[in-house]
């Protein structure tokens, strides 16, 4: 976990830097209305907690550390100091000599560092994951793996109730397991002996709130066993008890031997990787958790959010909408009026289409407030652009699911019907994204006038691949462009087997 910068009652440019027991992460962003904003991310693995041995950080480790606080010094010279905060976690929590660090990196930044406690950094991971999902009164167990601790907190939205921190790290597990001396198989198996002794101390206590939560995973472990797995084709989305034996299947049948070379994992990683997944598994076993959700949150937008005052339950999804919208110089009240004739186009066809599921609404609604983001970008296939941004920005509040079908809505909402792009994503319930769409693009169309004057009191109707659209009398006459529109959209969808009739009444 890391640093940050003291931002409450500040929306100007602020840093953080984070002295992980493996990375340090630097961080530059900006608080604008309600929405933190990244501007600049660091990252270089450092590996303080690499080679300590009696509680003592190595000197070699030290002089890794110094030399990138000495790079990272230079990049927030130019920030106030008031604005930056710095902080470090295991292996400066544990280091007896970690003096031997902070003096003369903390002389080197001219701030001092606040090395936290294992819970401090439980409840700020919590709060981090918080911000970065939908509100929710379901309890959660949110779990993070480092370099050298693993921290546990279970809570309702933004409210931790109780936490833990074991000293249970991939590197600290590699450092105590994994060598040159022994095989992989047999490094692994020693890993998963300890990691499942650590966690045995405190699964008493945690087992049976665990079964009734949703588990949240965070951090550069668990993020490394999701590529992994949908590298390998084991699994896709949420990760499953059964898809970690597998990949622990493949170590222990020594099919991954020859350099640690894994599929799916970073260069940088191949070699920590072996001891994360087995404290993976020993917290997943040992906690009974049959699934979990990772979820891209940073520990320091915990820190982050926490310096603002920002601890009290919100919706994460509006707040975010209402930044896009914002950043993206959206015209909300054509937004809006997309989002109207979208939702009532729902109503009319939720039941014949399959439709009804409150996420259909929510999807459409949010694809409608953000299909004009892509013009800020160019008014030359604004679609296009909308889409690779939600794609592949940072969209608190929503999974990986939504983000998705949020993108491909954008993508679709004009020009061709996009049926290779629909088709060739492998997403839950695609004949219903399918169908939101064709909704949605019908909206944009009947929306063209851009004034509420002329927003029409339509209704529809569908059976299958039969769209019939039934618009005021007159309407057509007197709204050239969208005449011209809606028959260009006959002309699009027929190729997808979608039949478009025109009606007034």
């Amino acid at each position: 976990m890391g640093a940050i910068v003291e931002i409450a009652n500040l929306n100007g440019v602020t840093a953080a830097i984070d002295l992980g027991s493996n990375s340090f992460h630097l961080i530059v962003a900006r608080l604008d209305g309600q929405e933190l904003i990244a501007l600049e991310r660091i990252k270089e693995r450092v590996q303080l907690g690499r080679g300590a041995r009696d509680g003592e950080l190595s000197s070699a480790a030290v002089a890794r550390g110094l030399d990138c606080i000495a790079r990272f010094a230079q990049r927030i010279r130019s920030i106030a100091p008031e604005r930056v905060v710095v902080v470090g976690t295991a292996a400066l929590r544990d280091a007896r000599n970690r003096q031997a660090f902070l003096t003369p990196a903390e002389e080197l930044l001219g701030q001092p560092i606040r090395v936290l406690r294992g819970d401090e950094e439980a409840e700020l991971i919590f709060l981090g994951v918080s911000h970065a999902l939908s509100g929710s009164d379901d309890e959660r167990l949110v779990i993070d793996i480092g370099g050298g601790s693993t921290e546990l907190c279970m809570g309702k939205s933004f409210v931790p109730r109780r936490s833990a921190s074991l000293a249970l790290g991939c590197l600290r597990l590699t450092d105590r397991c994994i060598d040159e001396s022994v095989s992989l198989a047999q490094g692994y198996a020693a890993a998963r002996r300890d990691a499942d002794s650590l966690v045995a101390a405190v699964a008493p206590r945690w087992r049976s709130e665990a079964a009734r939560a949703s588990a949240i995973g965070t951090s550069g472990t668990i993020e490394a066993v999701q590529n992994v797995l949908i590298a390998s084709g084991i699994g896709a989305g949420v990760i499953t008890h059964s898809d970690v034996a597998e990949l622990e299947r493949n170590i222990l049948q020594r099919r991954w031997v020859s350099q640690f070379d894994i599929p799916g994992l970073a260069p940088e990683r191949v070699d920590i990787f072996p001891a994360g997944l087995a404290a993976l598994a020993a917290v997943m076993e040992g906690l009974e958790i049959g699934q979990l959700q990772y979820v891209d949150a940073s520990l320091q937008h915990g820190l982050l959010y926490d310096l603002a005052a920002r601890r009290s339950p919100e919706n994460v999804q509006v707040r975010t909408i209402d930044g896009w919208q914002r950043r993206f110089q959206v015209d909300r009240a054509q937004a809006a009026r997309v989002h109207r004739a979208a939702s009532a186009l729902l109503r009319f066809s939720a039941d014949a289409w399959e439709l009804s599921e409150r996420g259909c609404a929510q999807r459409l609604g949010w694809a409608a407030d953000l299909h004009e983001i892509g013009l800020l970008v160019s008014p030359r296939q604004p679609n296009r652009h909308g889409a690779y941004l939600v794609e592949n920005g940072e969209l608190s509040g929503f999974t990986a699911e939504e983000r998705r079908v949020v993108a491909l809505l954008i993508r679709a909402h004009r020009g061709g019907f996009p049926m290779f792009a629909l088709g060739a994503v492998s997403i839950p319930a695609a004949r219903r994204v399918r169908r939101l769409a064709i909704l949605l693009r019908i909206a944009v169309i009947l929306e063209r006038s851009r004034t509420d004057a002329d927003s029409p009191a339509a209704s529809i109707q569908v059976s299958n691949d039969v769209v019939e659209l039934t618009l005021p009398r007159g309407w057509l006459t007197e709204h050239a462009l969208s005449r011209r529109e809606l028959a260009w959209e006959h002309d699009r969808l027929a190729p997808a087997g979608i039949t478009l009739t025109l009606l007034e009444g």
